[in-house]
């Protein structure tokens, strides 16, 4: 795979993962990255991740902000608490959308 499939099947990964209904069904982590597949052993040097943000692991991006929401909406119980739950869905989905969209602006970087 190379490095602009890689980017183009992270970005529809993480579309996927905004249109969950279910906190159960978003993918994240190193093993669900198609980018980390190629340049996660390497120190995620290479990666156009790393290479916008000069961190490793996806620092300083919006995926740590994605992480804590998709804690949050895990957390929470629709049925006590439906408004609650549907605020951390919605976090989510505000979060997963700025990844998308920081992923995105990555292709002008190729």
């Amino acid at each position: 795979m190379t490095k602009s499939e890689a980017l183009e099947a992270s970005i529809l990964h993480w579309q996927e993962n905004l249109e969950a209904e279910l906190p159960g069904a978003v993918r994240i982590g190193v093993e669900n990255c198609d980018l980390c597949s190629i340049y996660y052993d390497e120190d995620c040097e290479g990666c156009p991740v790393s290479e916008r943000t000069t961190f490793k692991m996806c620092r300083r991006t919006p995926y740590g902000d994605a992480f804590n929401a998709l804690t949050g909406w895990e957390y929470t119980n629709p049925r006590s608490c439906g408004n609650t739950w549907r605020a951390a869905r919605d976090e989510f989905r505000k979060a997963a959308q700025d990844e998308v969209d920081f992923l995105i602006s990555l292709r002008e970087t190729e």
